[in-house]
């Protein structure tokens, strides 16, 4: 069972890989028509820094979740705190260091 589970899993990761790209694919030429090539280069801008950002989460949203919700249902709630505030705290350095790191590399 968890074999056929897997299997689904990851066919459906990769259809929505490829249907992604499919979509990227067609939009692009529709936006830089909309757009024009100037206002597509700012998108482009805001879209790589958006995903610098993302890479700069280091997987620390699944793991504050998977351990929320294991303090939560041990009812642990100074863990939870200690949990919440860690994680906010990695939050803020990870997202200043981001900062300061565009800033310093955008000429």
């Amino acid at each position: 069972m968890a074999i056929k589970s897997l299997h689904e899993n990851a066919l459906w990761e990769i259809f929505s890989r490829i249907w992604t790209l499919v979509i990227v694919f067609f939009l692009t030429p529709f936006l830089i028509t909309k757009l024009g090539s100037h206002n597509y280069g700012l998108y482009v801008i805001v879209m790589s820094a958006t995903g610098f950002m993302s890479v700069l989460n280091f997987g620390m949203g699944e793991a504050t979740l998977r351990f929320l919700a294991y303090y939560h249902g041990r009812t642990d709630y100074s863990n939870l705190n200690r949990i919440i505030s860690s994680s906010l705290i990695m939050y803020l350095i990870i997202g200043g260091s981001g900062c300061i790191i565009l800033l310093l590399f955008a000429g």
